[in-house]
């Protein structure tokens, strides 16, 4: 799942509303002919309130958070408690005499046709739309979708002046294009080597002669 990255709002306590959405904006300018000093008070203060009101919201989703992931581990905990009841209950009602011993008998043995197996339950559907929690469903939604209609506009803007338009929104290499058209009118051909073969004397009397290859270019 992604990771939920929480912004507390605003930044910066000393700028006014407009101002604060700028990271590299200059000093606050407060549109008041006197008593600046008051203006920008008042504007740190309530913009400390915000600030403080956005944290509040912040650790209320934290903590909403948490206690549903909480409650489903508590769900699981209660269901394992029960399974551990039951098993004990079937230990302390269980007697051994009652239980015939088998006796070491092929034929018999082979008679059984359903053998005793244990069946594990799997769950499944563990991540599913209804199980995310309400700021990463915020972030699936906020997400931008394939831009599919866009691409087929510049395409049908364009032409095929450009390329494609989907090469606009994949990240390449910036010398791929170049390489990849160098490499489609490049031919490899290679330099054919004529290999020369040299008799050498027989060093014994039954051995198989030498032979020294070596290379000449025509």
């Amino acid at each position: 799942m992604p990771f939920v990255k929480r912004v507390v709002t605003p930044k910066y306590i000393a700028r006014s509303s407009k101002l604060a959405l700028q990271p590299y904006a200059a000093a606050p300018t407060i549109p008041v002919a006197d008593n600046e000093f008051e203006a920008l008070t008042n504007v740190t203060l309530s913009n400390a309130l915000r600030q403080l009101a956005s944290l509040v919201y912040i650790s209320n989703q934290i903590f909403t958070e948490l206690h549903e992931e909480l409650s489903s581990v508590n769900e699981r905990s209660l269901g394992i408690k029960q399974r551990i009841d039951r098993l004990s209950q079937k230990v302390e009602q269980f007697d051994p005499k009652q239980v015939t011993v088998p006796e070491s008998d092929l034929d018999t043995f082979v008679q059984i046709k359903q053998h005793y197996t244990t069946k594990y339950h799997v769950d499944t559907a563990l991540f599913t739309v209804a199980s995310r929690s309400d700021t990463v469903r915020e972030l699936y939604e906020a997400a931008a979708k394939t831009p599919v209609a866009t691409i087929a506009e510049m395409d049908r803007i364009m032409g095929n002046i450009a390329g494609n338009s989907t090469e606009a929104f994949i990240c390449t290499p910036v010398l791929s294009r170049q390489r990849r058209n160098a490499r489609a009118h490049n031919v490899d051909m290679d330099i054919e080597v004529s290999l020369v073969c040299i008799t050498l004397p027989r060093v014994a009397g039954n051995s198989a002669p030498c032979v020294s290859i070596s290379e000449g270019l025509h």
